[in-house]
C-alpha cells in the first residue's frame, strides 16, 4: 500500500479547505478519506496546526477552517470573534491603540497615556479563544496568549481593527 507522505497530505488539507466551507475536524477527516488519506484525529490537529488552520467565520456566519493565502485577503486567519465584537474592539482601537507587538505567546499593546485599562477592558469582556487574559499598566496592554501562533493571530487583528477607519 502506498502511503501518501505528510507534505502531500498537508497540500490536500489546505486545498480542501480553501475550497470548501469545512466547519469540523471529523467533517475533514471523512473528506480526506475519501480522497484517499487514511489519517487519525491526532495527526489531523497537528497537520492543522503544522499548516497554520485557524478557524474564521464564514460570510454565511458559520465558524470554519481557514489558511492564509497569497492575495486572498478574504481568507486571511483571523481569532473567532463575531462581527459585533470586532466592530466594538475596533471602535475603542482606533480611538486609542498606537502600537502592537508580539513576542512568543504575548501580545504587547500600546496605547494612548491612560488608556490602557479602558482598552485591557474591551478585550477581556469578549469571549476569545486567543486570548487568556489581559494585564494593563498606564499605556501598554499584555496579552497572554495560549501559543506563538494566537500572540501572532491577536496581532494581526489588532492591528487591522485599529486601522480600519483611519
Amino acid at each position: 500500500m502506498n502511503v501518501p507522505s505528510r507534505t502531500a497530505r498537508q497540500q490536500r488539507i489546505i486545498d480542501l479547505i480553501t475550497r470548501e466551507e469545512v466547519r469540523t475536524q471529523s467533517a475533514l477527516r471523512s473528506l480526506l478519506i475519501a480522497a484517499g488519506y487514511e489519517v487519525t484525529q491526532a495527526t489531523l490537529s497537528r497537520d492543522l496546526d503544522e499548516i497554520g488552520a485557524v478557524k474564521i467565520q464564514s460570510q454565511n456566519g458559520h465558524s470554519i477552517y481557514a489558511v492564509s493565502q497569497p492575495g486572498d485577503p478574504t481568507r486571511t486567519p483571523q481569532p473567532l470573534l463575531d462581527s459585533d465584537a470586532q466592530s466594538r474592539l475596533s471602535k475603542v482601537a482606533n480611538e486609542v491603540v498606537t502600537g502592537v507587538e508580539a513576542a512568543m505567546n504575548i501580545v504587547v499593546i500600546h496605547t494612548k497615556a491612560g488608556a490602557a485599562h479602558y482598552f485591557g477592558g474591551a478585550i477581556d469582556r469578549n469571549v476569545w479563544a486567543d486570548v487568556v487574559g489581559s494585564v494593563a499598566g498606564d499605556d501598554t496592554v499584555m496579552v497572554v496568549t495560549p501559543s506563538v501562533e494566537s500572540a501572532k493571530r491577536v496581532q494581526d487583528l489588532l492591528l487591522l481593527l485599529s486601522s480600519q477607519n483611519r
